[in-house]
């Protein structure tokens, strides 16, 4: 018998869970950090890829263990291990503890990511609701942004005057939150099975069978591919500009860095109201221009902040902070109408997996570019790669939609 009282006290548990993590939310202070500590960008570039290299192995293993044990155990450690990455951060001022932080916190997104959105969206279903999904996705985005915004200006305050104190205060919260989310129900009927009660030889083979069928599902649906190709080339751009560019542009152009924390709350707050409205202005577009129309507005915002060398490029950056939430709403509710319950979690991490896998190369081209060519050329260069990428992407969709009519036109004649 299905307890709906505990699902829906999910949904409410699940938004106190993401305005806890926005609380811990670090943002570009953490960049900021490593480069007070002489580290170059193309070092700080390979800082990002490490964890990328720990997504890219440990992403689809990790998300089939969440449907093998339970997404809230998942979750669980995850929170935990990426409370020890902040820590790792505020304790260490090399290169090498930073490393080490990176594939900690790695492998700890590797284990809390999917398996959060897979647990609301499970429990919505649960209760036939889960048409609702992209409403409370997008408030649940909502909530999250709002407590990041509040904690970036704190942050930034305590970052002035002591750097290594925000971090612990984060890694703590974060300890704090996995202890929490032992409270969710769990969606799976396998999340009460115990990894004690089976020997590794089993569980081993139960991951590799899902994983199997996981793939098999994807390789079934070239739609969904395309559209995680496709999206995971744009938002891992967009992260490589937010990480390596966008941040010391704005470091250089402010005179205290708890500005930064004031314009990253501003951009928050309006990422929080897009998200909110998200399921309702999303409706109203073709979904099967959403992710071009997200590429075109990423390319002005890039090129944009790469020809001014003033604090105008805030009229840039702000709606970058718009564009990501309608993007995150409508990727998260498209692939999950298309994945399966059972294999929910491992399904997502193939697509973290990818997009961490695109990523690397993202960060490596990126950092290597702001060493060699200055911020302000490399983000007009990456923001001129996408428009000419996007005016390909919509080229090849004119096309196709021509040779159908013509298929149709065809078919008609021969009748």
């Amino acid at each position: 018998m299905i307890d709906k009282d505990a699902y829906l006290n999910n949904i409410y548990k699940y938004q106190v869970y993401v305005l806890i993590s926005g609380f811990a939310f670090v943002g570009p202070l953490c960049n900021l950090f490593y480069l007070s500590a002489d580290i170059s960008f193309s070092k700080l570039s390979l800082i990002e890829t490490a964890s990328m290299v720990i997504l890219v192995f440990f992403e689809v293993p990790t998300g089939a263990l969440a449907d093998i044990i339970g997404r809230k155990k998942s979750m669980s450690l995850g929170c935990c291990l990426m409370g020890c990455e902040y820590i790792l951060i505020g304790a260490g001022y090399s290169f090498g503890f930073f490393i080490a932080a990176a594939l900690i916190g790695g492998l700890g997104i590797c284990l809390e990511s999917g398996a959060d959105d897979a647990l609301l969206y499970d429990s919505l279903k649960k209760l036939n609701r889960e048409g609702e999904f992209k409403k409370y996705l997008g408030q649940s985005n909502a909530v999250f942004k709002i407590s990041a915004a509040i904690s970036g200006v704190i942050s930034a305050y305590i970052y002035s005057f002591d750097k290594s104190l925000v971090f612990y205060i984060c890694g703590f919260l974060l300890i704090g939150l996995a202890l929490y989310s032992l409270t969710l129900t769990e969606t799976t009927s396998s999340g009460s099975l115990s990894v004690n009660n089976k020997n590794n030889k089993n569980l081993l083979m139960m991951i590799r069978q899902l994983i199997i069928k996981s793939y098999a599902c994807l390789r079934n649906n070239r739609s969904l591919i395309w559209v995680i190709l496709f999206a995971g080339i744009l938002t891992t751009t967009a992260r490589a500009n937010t990480a390596l560019l966008r941040t010391p542009i704005l470091e250089v152009l402010l005179d205290d860095i708890f500005y930064l924390g004031i314009i990253i709350a501003f951009g928050l707050a309006l990422s929080s109201i897009a998200s909110w409205y998200a399921h309702q202005i999303l409706n109203l577009v073709n979904e099967q221009y959403i992710l071009l129309i997200y590429a075109l507005g990423l390319s002005a915002v890039f090129i944009g902040i790469g020809c001014f060398n003033s604090l105008w490029i805030i009229a840039f950056i702000l709606p970058m902070y718009i564009l990501n939430a309608f993007q995150s709403v409508f990727f998260s509710d498209y692939c999950h109408r298309h994945f399966n319950s059972k294999q929910r979690g491992t399904l997502v991490s193939f697509q973290e997996a990818y997009r961490s896998f695109i990523g690397i190369f993202t960060l490596l081209g990126v950092g290597m570019m702001a060493d060699t060519l200055g911020l302000h050329v490399s983000s007009a260069y990456l923001g001129g790669y996408l428009l000419a990428g996007a005016i390909v992407y919509l080229i090849f969709r004119l096309i196709k939609k021509s040779k159908k009519a013509e298929y149709k036109c065809l078919n008609l004649l021969n009748k």
